[in-house]
């Protein structure tokens, strides 16, 4: 795709137009009309967003909201991305550059924009169970696609950061960022499993500096 053809799709999704259909894969159902998007099967049932051209809503907070700039999409949690991913008109993509926990997950659309798939070899350590594949029926834009591929996604990684970072640990003289606090706090370590941040540093042998 032309950069002036990019700028021109990008634009087009941005827009707050009338458009309704299905989505769907392997674990979920979502219907669209309107910019109203709706849940019917998969985590969250009943769930209703709202996409007003630039951001998809939820009906509470706590659950975030997804972000479309024109040509990068992030989902945030009270102002704070927890991913972010920038569209590749060349390879067809969405290439995450920033996920909080797990490695990067990147989505391959099809040239009609009516499918969705994990690309090969990302999302590794992800959850089980996910769907790895969206079709899309009618017209709806790409980065709705992408926020609803990515919700429960996105929710069960947060839930396990969270989890994490809150677990109770013996102190060490690492410094992290927990996941609510925005000062540096002490780390987090280990009796039991290894340390995630320092690798177990009442243990000599595995202290890293």
């Amino acid at each position: 795709i032309k950069k002036k053809e990019a700028t021109e799709m990008s634009e087009h999704w941005k827009q707050d137009y009338n458009f309704r259909g299905t989505i769907k894969s392997s674990e979920e159902d979502w219907a669209f009309q309107n910019g109203d998007v709706s849940c019917s099967r998969g985590i969250k049932a009943a769930q209703n967003l709202r996409w007003n051209g630039s951001e998809l809503t939820t009906s509470d907070e706590k659950l975030g909201k997804g972000v479309w700039n024109g040509t990068t999409a992030s989902w945030e949690f009270y102002g704070e991305p927890f991913w972010t991913m920038t569209w590749q008109p060349d390879q067809h993509r969405f290439y995450c550059n920033k996920l909080v926990w797990k490695p990067p997950i990147h989505w391959i659309a099809s040239d009609n924009n009516k499918t969705l798939k994990v690309e090969a070899g990302s999302g590794n350590g992800h959850p089980e169970g996910l769907s790895q594949e969206f079709q899309v029926t009618a017209d709806c834009p790409l980065p709705v696609l992408l926020f609803i591929a990515m919700f429960r996604r996105t929710l069960l990684l947060r839930d396990e950061w969270v989890e994490r970072n809150s677990r109770g640990y013996t102190r060490c003289d690492k410094v992290f960022l927990g996941a609510t606090a925005p000062l540096p706090q002490l780390c987090a370590n280990c009796y039991g499993d290894k340390c995630i941040v320092c690798g177990g540093a009442h243990n000599p042998s595995n202290r890293v500096e």
